[in-house]
C-alpha cells in the first residue's frame, strides 16, 4: 500500500513539474511551437517503439546462445523501450529523459550498473564465490580445515 502512495506522490510531482516546464517553454517560444514539440516527440516515441520492437525480436531470434544468454541485447531493448515510452508520454521533462536514454553511452552505463548490482547480489548470496582455497583445504562453519588424502596402495 505504501508503494502506491509513493507512486501517486511521484506522479503528482511529475505532473506539476511538466506543467511548469510547459508554461516556461510556451513563454519562451510560443504556444504552437511548444505544442508541435510535444506532439512531435510523442510521434517520434511511437515510431521508435514500433521499430525497436521489430529489431529487438529479430535480433533475439537470430542471436547465438552458445556464449550464454544475450543479456546486453535484452537490457538494451528494455531501456530503448522505456525511452520510447517516455517520449510518448506528453511532457517536456519525460521527453528529455527519453532522449537521454536513447543515447548509446547512457544505455551502456545503465547496463554496466545493472551488471554490477547483479554481480554484487550474487556474491552476497554466495559468499564462497571468489574465495578459492587450495585443493587440500576445505571450509566448515567458517573454520578452514586442512585435508590430506591417504594412499591405500
Amino acid at each position: 500500500m505504501r508503494i502506491l502512495l509513493y507512486l501517486f506522490f511521484f506522479l503528482f510531482c511529475l505532473a506539476v513539474a511538466e506543467i511548469w516546464a510547459l508554461r516556461f517553454v510556451i513563454g519562451r517560444i510560443g504556444l504552437w511551437p511548444a505544442l508541435a514539440l510535444v506532439l512531435g516527440t510523442g510521434a517520434l516515441g511511437a515510431y521508435v517503439a514500433k521499430e525497436n520492437a521489430k529489431l529487438a525480436l529479430s535480433d533475439l531470434a537470430k542471436s547465438n546462445w552458445s556464449s550464454g544468454p544475450p543479456a546486453k541485447r535484452v537490457i538494451d531493448a528494455i531501456i530503448f523501450f522505456m525511452a520510447a515510452l517516455l517520449l510518448i508520454i506528453p511532457g517536456l521533462i519525460t521527453d528529455v529523459a527519453g532522449l537521454v536514454l536513447m543515447l548509446p553511452f547512457t544505455r551502456n552505463a545503465l547496463f554496466n550498473s545493472i551488471k554490477r548490482q547483479y554481480q554484487s547480489a550474487v556474491d552476497k548470496n554466495n559468499p564462497n564465490v571468489g574465495n578459492s582455497l587450495p585443493d587440500n583445504k576445505t571450509e566448515r562453519d567458517g573454520e578452514i580445515i586442512e585435508v590430506e588424502a591417504e594412499d591405500d596402495s
